[in-house]
């Protein structure tokens, strides 16, 4: 380091430009265009740019249109980086080739100045061999410079390192006898000073896992799976010693099915999402996609391929192997259906319709699954509705916003689940215990957990939205609308109302309802809010006077049998069943209802 700072103190008459091996980036801007390149070397373009404290370079150009200028003759300029963002030492890129100055200088007299390039890193010393002319003639007018140099070494290329100061240094001798006064303009449109830097491997996808929806690393899938389990899920390890993740160098990660047919329609380009759990962002970077694959799709063998796009527009492709996987048919059944056919829940015929009848109190009647409450609802509850769901404790509200979450997963629409009465992690639990995994969704960016519980209990929270208490609807409000994004379709499950009652005044939980169901109404999503029936009829009232569809869920006993049962007490401009239908809740499968009509008669 006493090396280093030696070196800088630099005699009167230079100009010194300091280039660390690595810049923190902005995201994509729109006036770039994306440029197809090679993965393995690159000419960034680092823009002089006026810094809170100090000058720096920058990849993208100055955001206001503002001419800076400063005098560079006779004193000494120096235009600084931050370091190489690495998990290792050996970043893996290094600098070779061509580095280009293209500069806007004015002198206040006409006059010949010399110029001389050398970069520096860890002892490493070597000067660059002018490629342009060795001389340059300056007037009072400003002009732009292109002064281009090699880096040569005996390997081909310059290793950069993790942590270790780099720089490339541009000294400025005046030739004229006369005294004079050189300027550098920089920062507007029209006088843009920046240098080119060939960087070698700067970023890359270091591997790539595809896993099936329980996690697990898989190579072939069965065409036949039922629609919790036809999914593909794809993470991409990608590093870049610019940075990675929000506010870093890459702007995109891009992924791509390529079947036997050519690239798959709705996976052509998509957009990974940058995975970052509790803060807590591994290096490199992960990004993740998945595929929901329909029941039709040709067996057959699968690639997928991966694309970076930094924030200069550049293209990097994958160049770490092929990454295939197959389509196919499977056997043995899959773990659910067996789980249902040796648990008695579908027999033979219940593989072929969907319920089995069974006999009881001399009437018959069939198990249906959660598919019948679309059937209750007269179809899907469509995007902009707002669903109130009271009951009495253990009628299955959680287990209903749930199983309708699950539903919203699977057809691809974001969620976000606002926990009120447990922990979110049990909740997890308690979801898995019904064979409802949305571990998967989590890690694509499709749902988000608020947690408004774990603060209360004295717990420190570890979702990325929480709220420091359950009363705090102020907060909670502006870490939902945080988790909202402004993104199309996303629905809200509110889980439930009912602990906000003692802490918060009635008028102010209807308020809080009414904006936050306006906000997912607007993005066209679903807003499910939930509430134990007596915790505050005011509440109740107006909860079902603003609500589109009220569903009430019952538990009761009967003949010492505990039993449940749900009905639409409510749906605005929708034709729908008004009867209750009872309903039991089982391990590994959820809501079950019992009905007297068989589906194969619908």
């Amino acid at each position: 380091m006493h090396d280093f700072l030696k070196h800088l103190r630099l005699s009167s008459g230079t100009l010194v430009v300091l280039l660390l091996g690595c810049l923190t980036t902005a995201p994509l801007a729109q006036a770039l265009p994306v440029r197809a390149v090679s993965s393995s070397q690159e000419g960034r373009i680092l823009y002089l740019s006026q810094a809170t404290e100090g000058r720096g370079l920058t990849p993208l150009p100055a955001g206001l249109d503002t001419n800076h200028s400063i005098p560079l003759f006779p004193a000494s300029l120096s235009f600084l980086l931050p370091t190489i963002q690495s998990p290792s030492q050996v970043s893996g890129a290094s600098i070779a080739g061509q580095v280009s100055f293209f500069l806007w200088l004015a002198s206040n007299v006409t006059s010949r100045v010399q110029l001389q390039a050398t970069f520096t890193q860890a002892g490493y010393n070597t000067s660059l061999t002018g490629v342009g002319p060795g001389q340059i003639s300056l007037s009072s007018l400003p002009n732009q410079y292109l002064l281009n140099y090699t880096i040569q070494s005996l390997t081909g290329g310059i290793q950069l390192y993790a942590g270790i100061p780099a720089y490339i240094s541009l000294a400025i001798q005046s030739l004229t006898p006369q005294a004079s006064d050189v300027t550098l303009f920089w920062g507007s449109s029209t006088k843009v000073s920046k240098v080119i830097v060939p960087f070698t491997n700067y970023a890359s996808v270091q591997s790539v896992k595809i896993t099936d929806y329980r996690g697990a690393e898989n190579q072939t899938f069965n065409v036949q799976a039922p629609p919790n389990q036809n999914i593909v899920f794809f993470t991409a390890n990608v590093r870049d010693i610019f940075g990675t993740g929000r506010g870093g160098d890459i702007s995109l990660v891009n992924l791509t099915i390529i079947g036997p047919q050519g690239p798959v329609r709705d996976r052509t380009n998509v957009t990974m999402n940058f995975f970052c759990p509790q803060g807590l962002c591994p290096q490199p970077a992960q990004y993740e996609a998945y595929w929901v694959y329909p029941s039709g799709t040709l067996e057959a063998t699968y690639s997928a391929t991966i694309d970076i796009v930094d924030s200069q527009g550049n293209v990097i492709h994958d160049t770490s192997g092929v990454h295939s996987f197959g389509i196919g048919r499977l056997a043995p059944p899959f773990p659910l259906l067996a789980a249902l056919i040796s648990g008695g829940g579908l027999g033979v015929a219940g593989l072929a319709t969907g319920a089995i009848y069974l006999r009881r109190r001399r009437t018959k009647e069939y198990l249906a699954p959660f598919s019948f409450f679309e059937q209750m609802t007269g179809g899907e509850v469509p995007g902009g509705s707002m669903v109130t769901v009271e009951g009495n404790t253990g009628s299955g509200k959680t287990t209903l916003c749930s199983e309708v979450m699950y539903e919203d997963l699977k057809r691809g629409r974001p969620c976000i689940y606002v926990g009120a009465d447990d922990f979110p992690d049990r909740i997890r639990d308690q979801m898995r215990g019904l064979g409802i995994d949305v571990g998967g969704y989590e890690s694509v960016g499709l749902l988000s957990f608020v947690d408004c519980y774990s603060a209360e209990a004295g717990r420190t929270p570890t979702e990325r939205y929480s709220v420091p208490s359950v009363g705090d609807l102020t907060t909670l409000g502006v870490k939902i609308s945080s988790a909202l994004q402004d993104q199309k379709a996303t629905s809200l499950y509110l889980d439930s109302l009912s602990p906000f009652v003692p802490r918060a005044k009635p008028e102010s939980i209807v308020s809080f309802v009414h904006a936050i169901g306006a906000k997912v109404r607007g993005l066209d999503g679903k807003a499910f809010f939930t509430m134990s029936t007596g915790s505050d009829e005011t509440i109740q009232r107006q909860m079902e006077d603003m609500a589109d569809c009220v569903i009430q869920m019952e538990a009761f006993e009967e003949k010492d049998i505990r039993r449940r049962r749900l009905r639409i007490r409510k749906f605005r401009n929708r034709r729908h069943q008004e009867g209750w239908a009872t309903f039991t809740i089982e391990d590994g499968k959820g809501i079950i209802f019992y009905t007297k009509k068989s589906r194969r008669s619908n």
